[in-house]
This record gives structure tokens, sequence and C-alpha cells, in this order.
């Protein structure tokens, strides 16, 4: 039976070995040519469609003209929601959106329609969620004036593609801390800014609302670093068990990570976190997905071993359970954990890192795929794992 290119590609490179990266943190040449063989039609396909659902040209073309006319920020609103939706699924954003249309959505803020006309607030709002999608600098001055003006739930909607210390300023100077729908974006910002918003989340913690301090906790789960332990203390003392599990975890979390060091993320390049991202949910995530090509996708990331074990590790989370039609068929984590247990030694600190997680369900699938590895019967016990691990890391190293 006649086989194609990509089988072959991935029967060799699964037969002879991944090299190992050049940097530490990316894929080699050869490597990203299997993960291309798997998913770069895919990735083209995506990108595609979501410019044609965005009617990106037409868009464009409408920008260029710079008309402040009647609902004339549509055509910001539509390049906005294109690169959003192109974030969210890890593809490259198209290259028509250049440095001509942050200027020209920069025009339509400042040229919005009517001084006088209540679409304005709109108008501007769009604009700057828009931008804040896009994430270039040069939409941050245009960004915190509409935080300053005007403060609305859009506006602050436009934090999610911004990681720019300025804005802990323009959220410490022009947020209503009581208004959820403020709020809860500007939480999420701030997590991907690290230990400098800490002193932020702070604040938010100080509010009585139980859904604020929720989000509060997930914020400091992502940062993990030392400095979230005495909040996370502070969260561990509430009645809410929801809000103290998570805080429990976060503490565990950054014990793990910030003093055992057992697991350290690794930062890939966008196109390589891109390309382990679809070859991810192809072997782990969309249920349509044919059995060939999903086990096709599972040993192109077991061959690419190490740099494969950070995409993996989100599956292994609780968020990953109950992905079936009746919230009780798990398949995505096991997934994820049998490719972690086949990639081996390289996956050890990833799997102990989950036994940290908030549902014990993570911790049963992570500990049979590091018993699998390791040969050791430690059950779902973080403090035995990581004292083993640290004792052996030269060895396993």
């Amino acid at each position: 039976m006649k086989r194609s290119l990509r089988t072959l590609l991935l029967m060799t490179l699964v037969a002879t070995g991944s090299p190992r990266p050049t940097q530490a943190d990316g894929l080699t040449p050869a490597q990203r040519r299997l993960a291309d063989a798997v998913v770069g039609s895919r990735i083209t396909e995506v990108r595609d469609q979501i410019a044609r659902d965005s009617d990106l040209e037409a868009s464009i073309t409408a920008l260029s003209q710079r008309k402040s006319a009647w609902r004339a920020w549509e055509p910001a609103a539509h390049v906005g929601w294109c690169v959003r939706r192109c974030k969210e699924a890890k593809v490259p954003v198209p290259s028509s959106i250049n440095t001509r249309v942050i200027d020209d959505i920069i025009w339509q803020y400042d040229n919005a329609y009517g001084s006088s006309n209540p679409d304005r607030r709109e108008h501007r709002e769009e604009c700057a969620r828009a931008l804040g999608f896009i994430g270039d600098p040069r939409g941050v001055p245009t960004i915190v004036e509409s935080l300053r003006q005007q403060g609305g739930s859009m506006s602050w909607q436009a934090l999610e593609g911004i990681s720019d210390a300025r804005f802990i300023e323009a959220i410490e100077k022009y947020l209503d801390f009581s208004r959820q729908q403020d709020a809860f974006p500007a939480i999420a910002s701030l997590a991907g800014l690290g230990s400098a918003s800490i002193p932020t989340l702070e604040r938010f913690m100080r509010t009585s609302d139980r859904a604020t301090k929720e989000r509060v906790a997930d914020a400091l789960v992502r940062i993990a670093t030392p400095e979230c332990l005495p909040l996370f203390e502070q969260l561990k003392a509430t009645s809410d068990s929801v809000i103290s599990g998570k805080a429990r975890a976060g503490i565990m979390r950054v014990r793990c990570r910030a003093l055992d060091r057992t697991y350290r993320p690794s930062a890939l390049e966008e196109e390589d976190e891109c390309r382990l991202f679809h070859l991810a949910r192809l072997a782990v995530g969309d249920q349509d997905v044919d059995e060939t090509r999903r086990r096709e996708a599972a040993s192109a990331l077991v061959a690419i071993g190490t740099a494969a074990v950070d995409t993996l590790r989100p599956a292994l989370s609780s968020r990953a359970h109950g992905d079936g039609p009746d919230g009780a068929v798990h398949t995505v984590a096991p997934r994820a954990a049998a490719i972690l247990a086949q990639i081996g030694r390289p996956a050890i600190p990833c799997l102990i890192d989950s036994l940290c997680d908030g549902n014990s369900e993570t911790w049963g699938f992570a500990a049979e795929a590091l018993q699998r590895i390791t040969g050791e019967h430690f059950g779902p016990d973080y403090a035995k794992w990581s004292v083993w691990y640290l004792a052996k890391r030269a060895a396993i190293e």
C-alpha cells in the first residue's frame, strides 16, 4: 500500500528520534518540518477562514478611506475581532493588518462621527478595543485616553491584547473596581503582566464580590511567583471552598516552580508555539478528528519530545476534564498523559507540576504516567515525587 509523504516523514522521524534543539526553547528545522507535515495546511485554512468571517479585506479598504461616517467604527471592530480570533486559535495574524491599518484605526478614534452624536462613545470604544486586540505599542496612548474619557466595558476589553506595564497605572487611575464588567478583563490582563501586577490584584481582593476574588485567585495561579504567597494565604483563609482550594493549589505551584525548580515552562517562538498548539489539538482535542490523523499528531509530539511538553500541560488541567457532552466523559487529559508518558523523562517535571492541579482526576492521570516512566510508586503525592526528583535530577537530565 502506498503511503503519503507526510506518513513516511512521520515514520522516519519517529524511528530515528528527533535531534535536540539547537536552542533550548526552540524547534529544530527537522521538528518544524515534522509539525508542518501534519498541521501546516490546517493552520493556513484556519487563518483564512477567520479573515473571511471577519470580512477583513473589505474592512481594511474601508478604513483606508478615512471617512468619519455613520457606523464607521464597524471596519475597526471587524479587524480587531479578526486579530483576537487569530490569537485565540494560535494562528499568524494576516500580514495585511500592518502599520497603516493601525494608523487608520487611530484616525477613526480621533475623528469619531459627530462630537455630540450619542454613538461617538461606541465608535471610540470599538476603535480602542481593536487596538488592544492588535497589541501594537503605538495604540497604547489611544487606549489609555479611551479608558480615561469613557471607562466602559468595551474599552477595558482592549486590555486583553496588551502586555504593557503602563496599563497597571491606567487601571489604578481610571478603573471602577466595583464594576464586574470592567474588573474581569482587567484582572485577566494583569495576570499576563507577572509580579508587577500583584499590588493591583491585591486591591481587587479587597472587594466583597466573590466572583472577583475567584478571578484574582486564577490570575495569581497563572503568575505563581513567591511574591504571590501572602495573597494566597489570605485567600486560603476564606470560607469559600472554591477560592481556598485555588489558593492551596497556587501555593503548591509556587513551591514547585519557584522554590524546588522542578518545572520551568519554556518560552517558544510564536510560530513554533502555533505549530505545537495545533498538533496538540489534533492529538488530544478536536472530537471530529479521524483516528489516523490523531495518531499522526500524537507520534509527531512524541518525536518532538521536550519542546512539546509544555504545550500538553494545559490538557492535564481541570479545565480539560468533562469534555464530553454530558460533562462526564474524559478524553483530553488521559490522551495528554499518555503522550507525555511516551515522551518519557523530559516530561517528569511537568507531570509532577500537574500534581498541584485543583482536580483530583488530574493527579491520577499524572501519577500513572509518572509510574510508567520511572517505575516508582508514589501515587499522586506531590511531596514524595518532588523529593525523589530533586535527588535524581542529575541522572534524569
